[in-house]
């Protein structure tokens, strides 16, 4: 793939949307205002191929590439000019803030009680074989005054906006599906955590209760103190029953992750889904709810 192929990943909801030369290649090209899966496409655009699964859109896309005349394979192509990428159109984290990376996957209890992690997941999808388990992936930002009240103190009150954000953006079964279908699907819990300091480091402790199982909530900050940085965010919420299995539908433990990000790659400016799942609203409109403290 590295080879053939330059791989961009996007939001196409959003990215489809803008008014700019990325909103023009999606929508006058690939003509995509909205999608969820893979697509093979020449750089002028022509879809080559797209179905469910990576791999066959690979293989069947480069047998097609290879099929098209040797003047539309050379190097140097005449690209049809669109204009310009406008920069203030991305979704950016707030600067200063806090890009924690979230994994959400569901889990499982070995014979004798172990929690553990299941190899394979079936989704129940007719003439399909079971695939590897993998955690679902999102992303929890925060705003520099927002992460600056986080740093630890001698006596330190956990700040609303840490219980709130997860319980309203992040409590849900996405563990083999997106995280969350539809926006007024938020919000279902509530919670609070009380903290102790020990030195540099915070340790984190709560519970969540709302429309489904209950959730438990554990986590430990480290922080570096002459920069007033955080070297380690460590944040976990775990119920036992808090996920369903797509073909047996009989509940299961459920695991979410959340860790400090680097901050400096692209794959860390990805919003947190939230901003996009409605998408016949403005992701900026989107993030604005997101920071906004619940009533």
């Amino acid at each position: 793939m590295r080879e053939k192929f330059v791989p961009v990943s996007i939001e196409i909801a959003y990215s489809g949307r803008r008014p700019d030369a990325e909103g023009r290649f999606i929508r006058e090209k690939l003509k995509r205002p909205s999608w969820n899966g893979w697509i093979a496409a020449t750089p002028n655009g022509t879809i080559l191929n797209e179905e469910p699964y990576l791999d066959l859109v690979i293989l069947r896309g480069l047998e097609k590439w290879k099929a098209l005349s040797e003047a539309d394979r050379q190097p140097g192509l005449a690209l049809e000019d669109l204009g310009s990428a406008d920069p203030a159109l991305d979704l950016a984290p707030p600067a200063g803030g806090l890009v924690l990376n979230v994994f959400i996957r569901s889990l499982a209890r070995s014979s004798t009680g172990k929690l553990i992690v299941p190899l394979k997941i079936d989704l129940n999808n007719a003439g399909a074989a079971p695939i590897d388990a993998q955690a679902q992936r999102d992303k929890l930002w925060s705003t520099a005054e927002e992460a600056a009240s986080l740093i630890p103190s001698d006596r330190m009150e956990v700040p609303s906006f840490l219980v709130d954000r997860v319980c309203r953006f992040y409590l849900k079964d996405s563990a083999t599906c997106i995280p969350g279908t539809s926006a007024s699907k938020y919000g279902g819990y509530s919670g609070s955590m009380t903290s102790t300091v020990a030195g540099n480091t915070v340790h984190l402790e709560g519970t969540a209760k709302g429309n489904g199982p209950d959730f438990q909530l554990r986590g430990r900050l480290e922080v570096d103190p002459s920069r007033k940085t955080f070297t380690r965010f460590d944040l976990t919420a775990f119920s036992e029953q808090a996920h369903t299995d797509k073909k047996s539908g009989v509940p299961s433990p459920l695991g979410i992750a959340f860790e400090l990000a680097p901050g400096d790659r692209a794959m860390d400016r990805v919003p947190p889904y939230f901003f996009t799942v409605d998408r016949w609203t403005d992701p900026k409109s989107m993030r604005e709810a997101y920071f906004k403290p619940r009533k």
